[in-house]
């Protein structure tokens, strides 16, 4: 398992076994991101509640990558608050993968690809 996760900088997180080829073309933005979801302007407790629904809805709907938008924390008090907890929130979730920042276009450290199991 690949686990860089602070609350500030970049992010990369992959479950054990898959493979390294995987991780580096959701690195380089090559999945198409099937679905977006943006946290700016909800609390913690109601992210963890959209977070929950969006992930069920995708993997629905058949998206293998999605975009989550939680922000760089610049107006939280201390540390990066929606980005600390979605980074935890999907290494808890068995239908995720992988995670890591987002290309600087879509939001960079504000901003996670995240794959999903088919």
């Amino acid at each position: 398992m690949i686990d860089n996760t602070p609350s500030a900088g970049p992010v990369e997180y992959a479950r054990s076994g898959l493979q390294k080829k995987t991780v580096q073309h959701l690195k380089q933005g090559r999945f198409r991101c099937e679905a977006i979801l943006d946290l700016h302007g909800h609390t913690q407790a109601e992210s963890g509640e959209i977070l929950e629904k969006f992930v069920s809805d995708s993997i629905k709907s058949g998206c293998r990558c999605v975009l989550i938008i939680h922000g760089k924390g610049r107006h939280s008090s201390g540390t990066a608050v929606l980005k600390t907890f979605t980074i935890n929130w999907l290494k808890d979730i068995d239908v995720v993968l992988a995670f890591c920042n987002a290309l600087q276009r879509e939001g960079g450290t504000g901003a996670l690809y995240v794959l999903l199991k088919k």
